[in-house]
């Protein structure tokens, strides 16, 4: 029975595209190659890079449990690598060197609090900016705010998904920031508003969050009507 239960994980994984198939590995100051080459195996791909990109040798430790290909890679290399995928290949390569953008990438993942899973179809809205996504299939969500608008300003996210709690979700950002949000269903006696980073007092002393909420319906409401 066991091992018809993983042949049908391994079905289900390889329908699944290579960064959203689930790793579960616990690795404690291994070689970064031994790290690739369990990853790889796992997912059921091939690395691809240049020898001289990788610290083949340098040791790591990384401990995840049925999380992303993605999610994993950026724990080891720290967000500074690109991957691309051809085939059943993930090409790693060097992020070039950009002139400094004028905007800011915000992107993660939005997750069941309860289960774990990765929630699809939901919507993340940064009023500030006036932004709206939605997350695909796998739960990702990515977009760009506008340097400008959210230079010394903190930032406030709203996530809303039928039959769980609509979130508030608060940073400052002063980079390209990966953040992964945990929201919970209705049903669940959870806290709306995380604190993600604390920020200066002088940030935080006029901020209404009941009136911000009210601008973020009415707006969604304007964008609905149209």
């Amino acid at each position: 029975m066991s091992v018809l239960l993983l042949w049908l994980n391994a079905g289900a994984q390889s329908a699944l595209p290579i960064l959203e198939r689930k790793i579960t590995i616990n690795l404690n100051h291994v070689s970064l190659e031994t790290a690739l080459n369990i990853i790889a195996i796992q997912g059921s791909f091939t690395f691809s890079y240049n020898t001289d990109l990788i610290e083949k040798q340098k040791k790591v430790s990384v401990d995840v449990i049925n999380k992303p290909v993605r999610e994993v890679l950026d724990i080891l290399f720290k967000e500074k690598l690109k991957y691309q995928v051809k085939g059943k290949h993930v090409i790693l390569t060097k992020k070039a060197a950009e002139a400094a953008p004028s905007y800011l990438l915000l992107s993660g993942y939005v997750t069941d609090g309860k289960t774990g899973e990765k929630i699809p179809s939901a919507s993340v809205y940064d009023k500030l900016s006036r932004v709206s996504v939605i997350t695909n299939k796998y739960g990702f969500y990515s977009f760009k705010l506008n340097k400008k608008k959210i230079s010394g300003t903190k930032i406030a996210l709203y996530i809303n998904k039928q039959n769980y709690n609509d979130t508030l979700v608060y940073l400052s950002q002063k980079g390209n920031t990966t953040l992964n949000i945990t929201i919970y269903p209705a049903d669940e006696d959870e806290k709306k508003a995380t604190n993600i980073e604390t920020l200066p007092n002088d940030t935080t002393d006029d901020f209404n969050e009941s009136a911000w909420l009210k601008l973020i319906l009415n707006d969604l409401e304007k964008a609905n009507a149209k």
